[in-house]
Order: C-alpha cells, then structure tokens, then sequence
C-alpha cells in the first residue's frame, strides 16, 4: 500500500520517531544524555550505565538498539513502571486490584510479554476506550494480553480475533490462566477488507510485527470483515480496538455505514499514515483524532512505516 502521509508528515516522521525513541531512555538509562551524540555520528561509541549499575558498552547506535530490545533491559524498563514477578513459564503482575498472569515460552519469549504489559498494562495505550460494562471488539490480540486488559478494566465481552495459529494457542491458555473463559470469545480468525481465507505456515512464530498473508501450505484461516464480526455477534455500541499490522485500511474503508454505526468508539494502530481512515470516520459521524505518523522500519520485512494511534468516538 503507498504510503498515505502528507510530504509535510513524511519529513518530520523521522524526527518524530527519534523523540519518542529518546524520551524512554531515562527510565533505564543514567547517562541516557550520550544517546543523542551516538545516533548523531559525534561519538563513535560510549559506555552506559543502567540503572541497576551495570556498564554496556556500544560500539554503534544499531548495538544499543540490540541492547534496548534486550530482555535485561527489558526487565529494568517494566520495572521501573511496575513490580512483578517471574515464576516457571509465567509472568505475574497486579493490575486494578487483581493479580494477573501471562505466559512466555521459547516461541513467545520472555521479552515479547514484558514488552506487551509495558505497552498496555504500564503506558495504557488503549486506555482511552471506555469499556465498562460494554462490549469491545478486539483484532489483533497478540497473546491475549489485551483481551486480560479489556476484562480487567470491565468489559461486559471481549471478542477477539488472532489468526497466528502460535499466538493464538498462547492466548488461549493466558484467558483460561486469568479465569476469564466467560468473559472472553476467541477465534483463531483475522480481520480484513474481504471474507476470504488465508493459510499460514504454522512452524512460522508470531511478533507483534507480523503480517496476515497466505502461505503455500498451512492451516487454513478465516479472515472476517467487521460487516461479519458486528452481525454474527448482534453487537451494538462496540468499543474496537485495532492492531492488525495493516489490515485495519480494508477494515475500516470496506465496512458499511450501518456496521459503523454500532461502534462508539476505536482506536486504532495505522501504518501506512490515516489521511483516508479519518474522512471515512468522519463521514461515518465519527469525532477524529490522529497522533502524527512516526517513521519506522520493520524488522521482519524492512518495509518502511509510518505509524500512529487513532482515535474516533461518536
């Protein structure tokens, strides 16, 4: 899909990016002050000093960026926000008053999990959806972390569709850990613009990175549009929440005015900018609020990005 930004959002895209990347720095970093005259080329190299007193040294800003993905940097990065534990193949946590618990393993590791409690769970980056006592329509739901995070903050049902047959047997076991089976209906099924079918290789791990396309061989998956997902469920005045690594165009752009007329509420995660997602919205009736597009490049398929958050309420 050709990029959807502004020229004007193309260019400051990178510095965008750079920002945000240099603001998390202080939380795990105590000499985090270096980090701009690395990217820059001024300084060749450095030693950091983490909070824990470790010393790390670089040698270039790719290495500190292996460093910054590192699940020892990770750790000091969660628990800098919040406390947990780590017992066998678990992560455990309090959210809202309850204890909660997500599962890692070598396919979905230990560094995935940490980051996904920091994204939700820490920075809140759904909170703006307000699901008490509503029902929420989830795609994309990784490792069911969010499907934990919408029934700990009240959702009346999450719906949830995850179409990596990997993650989606890790999401299954996280709901069923946190005794929410009642509360949460799962399917190994994806979003899209058209009801078709996919086959994904299941030997292929899942990343949050990971895009929905079809394989030679594979178990064969359904994709659902929200035209689909709306009128199976009889749903209205859905919340929805989307993070599907580029489906959400044909999601949105394909659904009907009657099925966009039982949300109140979205948001969303955009990655080839949102210029058509907002005037559809709006013709939709919905209010529309975009962050500006961040610049980045994929680390599975190096395809050039430019993402953001959505957000529509009615």
């Amino acid at each position: 899909m050709k990029p959807d930004v502004s020229t004007f959002d193309s260019i400051l895209s990178h510095p965008r990016e750079l920002l945000h990347n240099f603001s998390q720095t202080p939380s795990t970093i105590r000499n985090w002050y270096l980090l701009p005259l690395l990217r820059s080329g001024a300084i060749k190299g450095c030693t950091l000093l983490s909070v824990s007193g470790k010393r790390i040294r670089v040698s270039s800003w790719e290495r500190f960026i292996d460093y910054w993905n590192s699940t020892e940097n990770v750790k000091e990065l969660v628990r800098s926000r919040i406390d947990f534990t780590i017992k066998k193949n678990e992560v455990h946590f309090e959210y809202k008053g309850r204890r909660l618990a997500l599962e890692f393993s070598k396919a979905q590791p230990l560094q995935r999990v940490l980051f996904e409690i920091y994204g939700h769970f820490v920075e809140g980056e759904y909170d703006a959806l307000e699901v008490r006592g509503k029902d929420v329509v989830d795609i994309g739901a990784g490792l069911g972390e969010t499907c934990v995070y919408f029934a700990s903050r009240g959702a009346r049902h999450v719906y949830a569709l995850e179409p990596f047959p990997s993650a989606f047997e890790v999401a299954r076991r996280n709901i069923r850990r946190n005794s929410l089976e009642s509360r949460v209906t799962l399917l190994n099924q994806g979003g899209g613009g058209a009801s078709s079918f996919v086959r994904i290789n299941e030997r292929k791990g899942s990343t949050p990175a990971s895009t929905l396309h079809s394989d030679r061989k594979g178990r064969r998956v359904r994709v659902l549009t929200l035209d689909e997902i709306i009128e199976q469920y009889r749903l209205n005045g859905v919340a929805l929440k989307v993070d599907c690594e580029g489906c959400e165009y044909g999601l949105i752009l394909n659904a009907k005015d009657e099925t966009l007329a039982k949300v109140d509420q979205i948001v969303l995660e955009y990655h080839q900018g949102y210029r058509r997602l907002a005037n559809r919205l709006r013709h939709a009736g919905f209010r529309v609020r975009a962050e500006a597009p961040k610049f980045h490049v994929s680390y599975t398929d190096k395809k050039k990005l430019y993402m953001g958050i959505l957000f529509a309420y009615r």
